[in-house]
């Protein structure tokens, strides 16, 4: 387990672990467009499995939303009841390698490059990890249960 404390840092263990990966679950208040992992994200798009981004406070760039528009892997929450808030990026090939970013950072251009933000960096073979997994792809999957695939006619509106 390791502290993470800067954004360049937090943005470079994003493109490795997107890069070093198969398969993603990411859960996050709000994505934007024009850091390093989000280029790497988007070239690695195949390999998101679930991603549920939050729309509360308009701080998801449309432009975010466009390039996910009727995606079977990414959806949004659009009506959240109180502040949809996480920040966890959850990379794995099987259960038994995986690795997860959780702290303080959205996955927008400001928290991977000039913000101050802290994440905790946890794989799997970190002491208890297999209840740590088990808790975070839990609640990744309750995010995803609530969320919304955004289709061309809702993004045009």
């Amino acid at each position: 387990m390791e502290a993470i404390t800067s954004p360049e840092k937090i943005d470079q263990a994003l493109v490795q672990l997107i890069r070093k990966y198969n398969k993603y679950y990411i859960a996050t208040a709000w994505a934007l467009l024009g850091s390093k992992a989000s280029d790497e994200l988007i070239k690695n798009r195949s390999r998101i499995n679930k991603m549920v981004v939050g729309t509360h406070f308009y701080q998801t760039h449309p432009d975010f939303i466009e390039k996910f528009i009727d995606s079977d892997s990414v959806k949004f929450i659009l009506k959240p009841n109180g502040v949809y808030h996480p920040k966890v990026y959850l990379f794995e090939n099987d259960i038994k390698n995986w690795e997860c970013l959780i702290g303080s950072a959205n996955f927008t251009q400001s928290a991977l490059t000039i913000n101050d933000e802290i994440v905790i960096h946890i794989t799997s073979n970190d002491i208890d990890s297999i209840n740590v997994y088990k808790a975070i792809s839990d609640s990744i999957e309750k995010y995803w249960k609530r969320a919304e695939a955004i289709n061309a006619n809702q993004y045009h509106n």
